[in-house]
């Protein structure tokens, strides 16, 4: 579905907003379904099916949520977790899960994400954004390639790969961009 990128607003989800809520809860449960139907797994261990919105609430986890809308509905979704770098002693935003919806992709609307996320990591004094991707979603790979992020391939036991070009959905490329 096209859309007019000058609809498209990107804000910090509330998580007291029962609005941000149901649309973070619906938006989920989506991406849950194609990750488990794409690489034929299921998203987590315990096989988790159910929402709770106090996990993402708890402090200790650290989560900052964006939500990417049109006028009429929520698009896309990025749940992000916040630490610390050792190594370049300053905070690090890890963009965790990433969405947008099927039928809007294509369009832009991950870049427009990705780079509010990256403004907001900068205003907040974080020194990178990292990610993970599985090496076969190849136009995740590519949005993040065009934007600057760069990193190594590993398989399920954090092994670096030399050779990224395998399609094995249990291999993950783990990406960074200094800001």
């Amino acid at each position: 579905m096209k859309v007019s990128m000058d609809t498209i607003t990107i804000i910090q989800a509330d998580l007291e907003n029962t609005a941000h809520v149901s649309d973070l809860r619906e938006i989920w449960s989506i991406l849950k379904l194609e990750g488990e139907t794409r690489y034929e797994t299921a998203r987590s261990a315990n096989n988790a099916t159910d929402f709770n919105i106090e996990l993402f609430k708890n402090p200790a986890v650290g989560c900052v949520i964006f939500l990417a809308m049109t006028t009429e509905q929520t698009i896309g979704i990025a749940i992000c977790q916040t630490c610390m770098s050792s190594w370049d002693l300053a905070p690090v935003l890890n963009i965790h899960d990433f969405f947008v919806m099927e039928k809007f992709r294509g369009q832009g609307i991950g870049t427009l994400v990705i780079r509010f996320i990256e403004r907001y990591a900068s205003k907040n004094g974080m020194s990178k954004v990292t990610l993970e991707t599985n090496v076969g979603n190849i136009d995740a790979r590519r949005l993040y390639k065009n934007l600057g992020y760069s990193g190594a391939a590993v398989d399920a036991n954090d092994n670096c790969l030399l050779d990224n070009k395998q399609s094995n959905s249990s291999i993950v490329i783990q990406l960074r961009k200094k800001i």
